[in-house]
């Protein structure tokens, strides 16, 4: 809430309709005390939500009285007001609003002095450069646009992100931060006394991945194991920390990212600087656990050594060790207070140190086998920890003894947590349950459910109510007060892809079903679930009036794309149906199948009309040509046979490729086909000739997907490496790398005109790149993603777990 100069009281607001500013306690237009250092509007952004207040019942009373007392009112949006910022001097206020207007006013004088308009929808921040000279606005459309100050006109429009911008702050020295829906915050340097005519650029050298406010390590961080810094701006891998990560987690205050390497090392990334700042040597095996002080100064390693490191954060250094273990250290936790560490061993005791003296002080042996997880409650009392011996013990600090235990039959306790009220010892087990072992009564009160795999991760909120649990298929939210689940996200993969020419529907298949998609909207519009089995591949028809899918329950079936109405089921393939096309006619479907065959189907006659058996292995993927007489057709016997449909038969044997071919693609003049393999290489043909005419190996993984232009200029691949490609086809060589996923791809489409490429990944998401642009278009998350994001934004503490689902690791 801002406060008002003539008045001092903190009641400047906005009018019912959200437009105008007034004080509700004096009846003044809005003026601020620049004196108040100590109010945190006075150099940050202002959104609606800090403005709008409780007591709006005599607002209009207030205006009235007003207007009758100066016969003015401060106004002028016509819509609703977004952002506020204030001038550091104080005299100037601007403000940003779903009128699609930046405006701002003199505080003095109580008068608009300018009105921007440029952005194509909402304003929904604004901010003050340091120097005063520059405006500068985030929107809805996705642009950060620059206004001069004192010529009152737009300078420089600020592209890079791909939804909508929803903040800005500014920080020092003309350096500036946007953050997006995209789950992005760039970090922008203005050249020092910039005012629109310096021919030094802006850039974003900066960019950080979070969702709500929170940087993740899974979401673009760490592929393949491996540590990538992406530079957006060149398209390429900036820093690389080729070595698999053991295990990393975050600072509490995000500074860093401490990473175990696999060479034995502790690494340390700066977030701000997005640099590897350290590596620290001394360990003698891998680490594979590691805990930071919620203080983030220091950070403990467990590995196969008998004793655990302590590193200091500030100074990049080992400090101590606390040695006593007879065996490896298996786990390892701070207390909140940095004044305790707890920690495991297969030696089958439980250790706790005081951190500042690096001694033990109890030592507790009960277990007969490995522990498995240890955790201390907030007050420091007591201890718990697991064991593969099946029990949960609580100990006694105090009184250096076994206070309880929970045996349970037949299931080994992998992970534990204790609720922040110290009430509940929470475990999860390897048959797939979830424990609640209510530490007051010394009790277990009841088993959770609902996981199919084995729980590997244990958090609860800070204020108790619930309980987020993870296994490698899913991860389940709990409410502790009802001990029942509340929410559950299981993996998507994402098998097909196929896009329908108007380019208004696409379709994925999902598990067991197909989902239509509405590119205009970027919506799902409707679910189809006749399949018992994954759906795996897909086509729509020219004319936009079919869908056909293709199963691993060894069926075909045909939709209306309008009515959505099944149309069809075809059944006749002995094994997983792989691969469909469907002629110009819209008439005949053509499938490939596992059981080493290729059939034809009539849609009208609703029949089987041929059926050609191949002396091959697994037909993994097929392309018919536009004038529907040729078939090129891919197999997991590393072969391209290509097919005359007219005599139906076969015309040439494409050999080459090493391992199964994955994707096929045929040039619209039926001259070249393009074909991707699990030998990591795409393969240019011509189609007369038995070998390739080039091979592409810059692809550090399979080729999931090939696509070439219809005037033969490019060609794009997407790959398990996670990376899509544009080829310059007449140079032979790589023009664009695009990034994004951050799981495997897993299939490719291009739109019918070459203008868009939609990839889908096993996490289940797809991204639209603009190939003309070669950039990233939008993206479409699974539907969970959304609900995970309201999550974390509402229980940051599950971020660590819950992230993980923007797309499931590999």
């Amino acid at each position: 809430m801002l406060r008002c100069s003539d008045c001092i009281e903190r009641a400047v607001v906005l009018c019912e309709c959200n437009k105008s500013l007034f004080c509700t306690k004096c009846c003044q237009p809005h003026t601020t005390e620049k004196s108040y250092e100590n109010d945190t509007l006075n150099h940050n952004l202002i959104s609606i939500d800090q403005v709008l207040l409780e007591g709006f019942s005599n607002s209009w009373e207030a205006k009235t009285s007003f207007i009758k007392r100066f016969g003015v009112f401060f106004e002028g949006h016509l819509d609703q007001i977004k952002s506020l910022n204030i001038s550091l001097d104080g005299n100037f206020l601007v403000s940003g609003s779903l009128d699609k207007t930046v405006r701002v006013w003199d505080l003095q004088k109580k008068l608009q002095i300018a009105m921007f308009i440029g952005h194509k929808s909402p304003v929904n921040s604004v901010i003050f450069s340091s120097n005063q000279n520059l405006i500068i606005s985030g929107s809805s459309d996705r642009t950060i646009r620059l206004w001069d100050f004192l010529e009152k006109n737009q300078i420089l429009i600020l592209n890079g992100h791909t939804k909508e911008v929803k903040s800005l702050a500014m920080a020092h020295d003309n350096i500036f931060v946007s953050a997006g829906e995209d789950n992005y915050y760039r970090v922008w340097k203005l050249p020092k006394n910039y005012k629109g005519n310096s021919s030094e650029k802006i850039k974003s050298p900066k960019i950080y991945v979070g969702v709500d406010n929170k940087l993740s390590i899974k979401r673009n961080h760490i592929q393949n194991n491996a540590m990538k810094i992406i530079d957006e701006q060149k398209g390429k891998i900036a820093t690389l920390v080729n070595m698999k990560i053991n295990c990393a987690d975050f600072t509490s205050d995000l500074a860093y990212v401490v990473l175990s390497l696999q060479n034995k090392t502790i690494c340390f990334w700066d977030t701000h600087k997005q640099c590897i700042e350290s590596e620290l040597k001394g360990s003698t095996s891998d680490i594979y656990k590691m805990s930071i002080s919620k203080d983030h100064k220091y950070v403990l390693t467990a590995s196969d050594e008998n004793f655990i490191r302590v590193w200091d954060i500030a100074n990049k250094q080992q400090i101590g060790i606390l040695e006593g273990h007879e065996d490896s250290v298996t786990c390892v936790v701070f207390s909140d207070d940095r004044n305790f560490v707890v920690s495991g061993s297969k030696d089958r005791s439980v250790r706790v140190w005081d951190f500042n003296k690096k001694t033990v002080i109890a030592i507790f042996n009960g277990h007969t086998y490995d522990i498995t997880s240890v955790a201390i409650t907030t007050d420091n009392l007591y201890v718990v920890s697991s064991s593969i011996d099946r029990s949960l013990r609580i100990w006694s600090i105090l009184e250096k003894r076994q206070d309880s235990e929970y045996i349970g039959n037949t299931d080994i306790i992998w992970c534990t947590a204790i609720s922040p009220n110290n009430q509940y010892a929470i475990f999860g087990t390897k048959c797939m349950k979830i424990g609640l072992y209510n530490l007051f009564e010394k009790r277990l009160e009841v088993f959770l459910e609902g996981h199919t795999y084995m729980i590997n991760r244990i958090i609860v909120s800070n204020d108790n109510a619930y309980v987020a649990s993870k296994s490698p298929e899913e991860r389940i939210i709990w409410n502790l007060t009802t001990k029942t689940k509340e929410y559950t996200l299981e993996q998507k993969i994402i098998y097909s892809l196929a896009i329908s020419p108007d380019n208004t529907y696409l379709v994925s298949g999902v598990l067991n079903s197909l989902a239509l998609w509405n590119l205009k909207t970027k919506r799902l519009e409707k679910v189809l679930t006749n399949h018992t089995g994954c759906v795996i591949c897909a086509v729509i028809s020219k004319n936009n009036e079919f869908v056909v899918s293709g199963s691993r329950d060894l069926s075909i079936i045909v939709w209306n794309l309008q009515s959505n109405n099944l149309v069809v089921v075809f059944k006749g393939h002995k094994d997983w149906v792989n691969c469909l096309a469907m002629t110009s006619d819209c008439e005949k479907i053509i499938s490939g199948s596992s059981d080493r065959t290729i059939k034809i189907w009539s849609i009208s006659s609703k029949i089987q009309i041929f059926n050609i058996s191949l002396n091959t292995d697994n037909v993994t993927c097929m392309k018919i040509s536009n004038n529907d007489e040729i078939l090129v057709v891919g197999s997991r016997d590393r072969t391209i046979l290509v097919w005359n449909l007219q005599e139906m038969k076969k015309i040439n044997v494409l050999k080459g490729h090493t391992y199964s071919i994955n994707s096929i693609a045929l040039s619209y003049d039926c001259k070249y086909i393009v074909s991707g393999s699990a030998d990591n290489t795409v393969r240019v043909w011509h189609i007369d000739k038995d070998e390739a005419l080039y091979v592409i190996n810059d692809h550090n993984d399979w080729v999931n997907g090939v696509y070439i232009s219809n005037d033969n200029r490019f060609i794009v691949s997407a790959s398990k490496d996670k990376t899509v490609k544009i080829w310059d086809m007449e140079k032979r060589m790589n023009v664009a790398v695009m990034i994004g996923h951050t799981s495997i791809i897993t299939c490719l489409a291009v739109s019918q005109d070459g203008k868009y490429a939609y990839t889908a990944s096993q996490g289940g998401v797809i991204r639209c790149f603009d190939l003309e642009g070669k950039k990233e278009e939008f993206f479409i998350f699974p539907l969970e993603e959304e609900n995970v994001c309201r999550w974390i934004q509402k229980y940051p503490e599950f971020n660590v777990c819950l992230n993980e689902f923007a797309e499931f690791d590999d």
